[in-house]
């Protein structure tokens, strides 16, 4: 059994070891998820991980209005299929076009 090796300029390191956190971005999702709380507690709502709570676009579009202080319009509240989480993606993305977010 053969283990692929990769040349790093400080270390040799095995390519199946897990790779370490980076810590500045650790830092910098810590920092937009505190900062997307702050904005979202306006209408109640929390993020846990910004990772995953924007997935399905719901409150990538609450956050959308609230900073923009205007309605996107139709979009689904309760997607339940990748379908419906992309479409509220493109929702979301097309009204930060428009408005120039």
């Amino acid at each position: 059994m053969s283990v692929a090796w990769k040349f790093d300029l400080f270390q040799f390191r095995c390519l199946s070891d897990p790779l370490p956190p980076c810590l500045g971005l650790d830092i910098q999702q810590n920092t937009f998820t505190r900062w997307v709380n702050d904005e979202l507690k306006l209408r109640g709502l929390k993020v846990d991980d910004v990772k995953t709570d924007l997935k399905d676009g719901l409150m990538l579009i609450n956050l959308m209005e609230i900073i923009s202080g205007k309605k996107i319009g139709r979009y689904n509240k309760h997607p339940v299929i990748i379908q419906q989480k992309l479409e509220n993606l493109n929702i979301a993305l097309n009204f930060m076009v428009r408005v120039t977010l």
